[in-house]
């Protein structure tokens, strides 16, 4: 496989992690996130059409408002300053888990906010991005990125948030050190009692991506006739376990059984011969659909490993986007897989904002950004960190240009609990309210095929659709 190298011997940690964040539809999530693409019109799937936002008036009309000053932490009379996090690919390569290049994620975000602040900055304040990249298998690394940036440089936001076993360090930056977060994953729950604004703009938060999930596999009939278990990695998804089959069973689905791999982190062999249990289990119930709750790929490498490759799986996970690359089964292994999936790159480059961040790129550097799917190998994917930059500076310049010259994060808070009208093409269907912080109300499931793209993606199974 081009993309990963060794990783039968990883952990189960990084396995877990790794099948989440590399290859999970950055945040355009329908993602993105994401994780969250943007309004175009696939012709499997057709989405909602949006406009870029237009800020001219918002410019203009600075003179008017209130005199910009030092009015929080990060911000200045002239300039914003936030951060952005990456996953450091170096250190992953050389630890023998990935061969992945993103390119210069740096200059990506650097070029997207210098495009931002040569139409005005928000509000006359020019958007400066500190940047820094994260060894997403090592929490210390996170924590050390969250300290550096909201405590040494002293940013107004995080723009994006920490994936995998470094994602319980985006309590850092919300609450321990009271920064505007926008994460990658997180319950509602979450960033409803965090102490700073804690939102999400990717998939929906894990809560209700697990129920969109399941509504939209049983709008498609995919539990018509089954014997269903569900299953989850005890140390991930556990105890979300519960209301996956609570819901199951409101839908009139009778769940054979449901089981956790309770591994204990890092533990490979552990979880190996956990699943030798839970395949003659899955045997003796005739279980023909397996529903993953959380991170898919161990486990669903384990469930091929015991001979079990016929039963349909239905992820509620968004990893299956590049599963086929991610161990050494073979990509069609997987083939008829299910999950949520964010909208194709084709999506993407038809929305006219995006093609304007491909624009800016393209012309500073020199670059062409291309699909995903059409990079060459050893050549950086441009894409994937561009998509997540124009994503989250489009939302960081909504809602800032929305809390007007007084820019704090009671100004923020107070526009994500006024419901307010957000213009976000990556994010088609996207609201806000005091009780609700996962921003993306939309979803759609897609289907593995191992015949498109190098290694197999998701194709559109529905429509992308709002979601409750």
């Amino acid at each position: 496989m081009s993309h990963l190298t060794g990783v039968r011997s990883a952990t189960v940690l990084s396995m877990a992690v790794l099948m989440a964040l590399l290859f999970g539809a950055c945040t355009s999530t329908a993602e993105e996130g994401a994780s969250t693409d943007e309004a175009a019109t696939s012709s499997s799937a057709p989405v909602a059409s949006v406009s870029p936002v237009d800020d001219t008036a918002a410019t203009s009309t600075t003179s008017s408002l209130a005199p910009l000053t030092a009015s929080a932490r990060g911000v200045t009379e002239d300039t914003i300053h936030v951060g952005a996090v990456g996953i450091d690919f170096d250190s992953l390569r050389d630890q023998g888990l990935v061969d992945i290049n993103r390119g210069d994620q740096e200059l990506v975000w650097q070029i997207v906010a210098d495009a931002l602040n040569d139409r005005g900055g928000i509000l006359g304040r020019e958007v400066q991005v500190h940047y820094r990249d994260y060894d997403v298998i090592q929490p210390a690394s996170a924590e050390a990125v969250c300290i550096e940036l909201t405590q040494d440089v002293g940013v107004f936001a995080m723009l994006v948030g920490f994936d995998g076993p470094t994602a319980s360090v985006d309590d850092c930056v919300a609450n321990q050190n009271d920064t505007f977060l926008i994460s990658n994953v997180a319950s509602n729950e979450q960033m409803i009692a965090a102490r700073a604004p804690w939102i999400q703009v990717g998939f929906p938060g894990v809560d209700r991506m697990d129920r969109g999930t399941i509504d939209l596999a049983d709008e498609q009939g995919l539990f018509d006739g089954q014997v269903v278990a569900v299953h989850a990695l005890a140390s991930a998804a556990g105890d979300r376990v519960p209301a996956v089959v609570a819901q199951l069973e409101e839908l009139g689905v009778d769940v054979a059984f449901d089981s956790v791999n309770d591994a204990p982190n890092g533990d490979a062999a552990a979880g190996a011969a956990n699943w030798v249990v839970i395949a003659e289990r899955l045997r003796e119930a005739d279980v023909t659909t397996l529903v993953i709750v959380g991170p898919a790929a161990f486990e669903y490498g384990q469930l091929l490993d015991n001979g079990l490759g016929d039963l349909r799986v239905i992820s509620l996970d968004n990893a299956l986007g590049g599963i086929g690359g991610f161990d050494d089964h073979l990509p069609s292994d997987y083939d008829g897989s299910v999950g949520p999936m964010a909208l194709l790159p084709e999506d993407t480059f038809a929305i006219p904002a995006f093609g304007e961040c491909v624009a800016a790129f393209e012309s500073a550097t020199g670059n062409e950004v291309l699909d995903p799917g059409e990079v060459p190998n050893g050549e950086p994917d441009w894409y994937t960190a561009l998509a997540t930059a124009c994503n989250r500076i489009q939302v960081l310049e909504e809602l800032a240009t929305a809390a007007g010259p007084d820019l704090t994060n009671d100004a923020i808070r107070a526009v994500l609990d006024s419901n307010p009208d957000l213009d976000v093409p990556q994010v088609p269907f996207i609201s806000f309210n005091a009780d609700k912080y996962d921003g993306n109300d939309g979803m759609r499931l897609g289907i593995f095929d191992s015949t498109k793209g190098l290694e197999g993606r998701l194709e559109p199974l529905s429509e992308l659709k709002p979601i409750d």
